[in-house]
């Protein structure tokens, strides 16, 4: 994507397209995550993602964390803040999986946002995603946007494809 880790950024106006690939992993450790977005993989604080796109395939694979998404693969701030997505949209295909068991489901993609979460320290953030949609189909073994109680949510307009979501069979991975 655009950028690899992000913390109060804006972004607005850009594009980005190819691939995206995201691998972390080794045979002996236990704590390997993976982070791939179109336009962000991680990002901890303050962000707005304005008038942008991205049509890039999203690949994240790791031992035991994958999280891909069409704009932002995780989302998880480490303090109050705010996420806004306008005008934006995303149209590759998303697949995160663990190496470790594919039928794992701390494996996350989604067609804009692979992973929220404010459990942590995050609680009374906010997310307002607004005239954007997703298109691609995604491709995971636990495949949801997960937003926890605290978290104060506002989305509209959002078109999302619904029907071209595939869980991952514990046999066969995406390669």
């Amino acid at each position: 994507g655009l950028i690899g880790r992000a913390t109060d950024t804006i972004i607005k106006e850009c594009f980005t397209s190819g691939i995206v690939k995201a691998e972390n992993y080794n045979g002996g450790s236990s704590d390997l995550r993976s982070y791939a977005g179109g336009l962000v993989g991680s990002c901890n604080s303050n962000m707005e993602i304005l008038n942008c796109y991205s049509t890039c395939e999203v690949i994240s694979k790791a031992n035991l964390y994958a999280y891909s998404g069409g704009l932002i693969g995780k989302y998880v701030p480490y303090s109050v803040s705010s996420l806004k997505i306008d005008n934006s949209f995303a149209t590759g295909k998303i697949v995160s999986y663990s190496i470790s068991s594919c039928s794992d489901s701390r494996s996350y993609s989604g067609g804009l946002i692979g992973y929220v979460n404010t459990t942590t320290s995050g609680y009374g953030s906010t997310l307002n995603i607004a005239n954007c949609y997703a298109t691609g189909d995604t491709y995971s073994s636990a495949n949801q946007i997960t937003i926890s109680d605290q978290f104060s949510a506002t989305i509209a307009n959002i078109n999302y494809k619904k029907s071209n979501i595939y869980y991952l069979d514990s046999q066969k991975c995406y390669q």
